[in-house]
């Protein structure tokens, strides 16, 4: 049985304990001075039963909370092992190429050597572009969209970029908000060809330097009227069933957080604004 199945029938029992206990308090039976005992057995079981059911809706409720922190959790230790992952081969290439060179130089194939080299330049990320963000969930979060973007033929282009404290806000939270409007603005400019396949990134701290404010843009070809109704749950630009619930979240995490969040459309782009307090 799921929560919410079992937290609709414990309501409906309760409520209906309650019912025939009036029912039974205003009726003949309990007029009687003898029947006084039952009527106080019966208080006590609506009581009873009532607080069980309290309880166990808040032992469903927390480990609803859990599940949900489990489930981020594991989307950000996997957002680290493909880091991870992504580092090591990138380390494994610099050897090779080192090795390939090398080989190169000393067969005296320096033309080849020359040709090889230009053809790194043109086709290979080195790891000069890892982005540093100061906090770790963010720092594996971003680079791996970084790199899943660039697979897929997308520019992720960075415009600023700050390191971050974020104490205060959970890790699976920062890797919902964050993660959630990259990947939509990934499968947006994917789905339109026609489009620019760009993506911008922007982090920088507010004007009072007490927070932070993250931007992230790409070109937009939907109607203005959309934009009005993306935090609404369920809402989707696309036809596909079961979408539309990713800025639903977004929203709900950073209110939660005293947070703001915006969207405006402007040149071409669709900008989503959040900003987070320390």
């Amino acid at each position: 049985m799921n929560h919410k199945k079992f937290i609709t029938i414990s309501l409906i029992q309760t409520m209906i304990i309650v019912v025939i206990t009036v029912i039974l308090i205003s009726s003949e039976l309990f007029k009687l001075e003898q029947n006084w005992l039952w009527l106080y057995f019966l208080i006590m079981t609506v009581v009873i039963i009532g607080a069980l059911n309290i309880y166990f809706l808040f032992r469903i409720e927390r480990s609803m909370s859990k599940e949900k922190e489990l489930a981020m959790l594991r989307t950000d230790l996997k957002n680290t092992e493909s880091l991870i992952n992504l580092l090591r081969q990138q380390g494994h290439d610099h050897i090779n190429h080192i090795q390939t060179v090398t080989s190169m130089l000393i067969l005296e194939e320096y033309d080849t050597a020359k040709d090889y080299l230009q053809g790194i330049v043109q086709n290979y990320r080195f790891t000069g572009d890892f982005l540093r963000l100061g906090n770790p969930t963010l720092t594996a979060l971003v680079n791996t969209k970084k790199e899943l973007a660039n697979k897929n033929g997308l520019e992720f282009i960075v415009e600023k970029y700050c390191r971050v404290k974020l104490n205060k806000i959970k890790p699976w939270d920062i890797s919902s908000i964050v993660g959630n409007l990259i990947e939509n603005a990934m499968e947006h400019v994917l789905s339109n060809k026609d489009l620019p396949q760009k993506i911008y990134f922007n982090l920088e701290h507010t004007e009072n330097m007490k927070g932070y404010r993250f931007k992230i843009s790409n070109p937009y070809n939907g109607e203005l009227n959309e934009i009005k109704n993306f935090f609404a749950q369920g809402f989707s630009s696309k036809k596909a069933s079961g979408r539309g619930y990713g800025l639903s979240i977004v929203k709900n995490i950073v209110d939660s957080y005293n947070g703001k969040i915006d969207v405006f459309k402007e040149n071409g782009n669709i900008t989503f604004l959040v900003e987070l307090m320390e």
